[in-house]
């Protein structure tokens, strides 16, 4: 085999794992989320349950007063 069919093996097999481990970690943020309730408290966490009537997030509530999320963008809500 020459030299350079074996590099682009390893280049396939290195690409390959590459996006495993990409599909693995991008699973995690689209099953993320972020919901501000009625009260005006953030939820943020993962999505565990989802049915009709009801939705289960398995995360925490973000503090009102620091009104802060992800990347430090504040949430804000409308009176109108």
């Amino acid at each position: 085999m020459p030299r350079s069919k074996k590099y682009q093996a390893i280049t396939l097999l290195c690409a390959l794992g590459f996006l495993g481990i990409k599909s693995y970690e991008y699973h995690d943020k689209f099953t993320h989320y972020e919901v501000i309730k009625n009260d005006g408290e953030i939820v943020d966490g993962h999505l565990k349950e989802k049915t009709k009537d009801h939705v289960v997030i398995l995360g925490h509530v973000v503090e009102k007063d620091k009104g802060e999320a992800h990347g430090g963008v504040k949430h804000e809500r409308s009176t109108s």
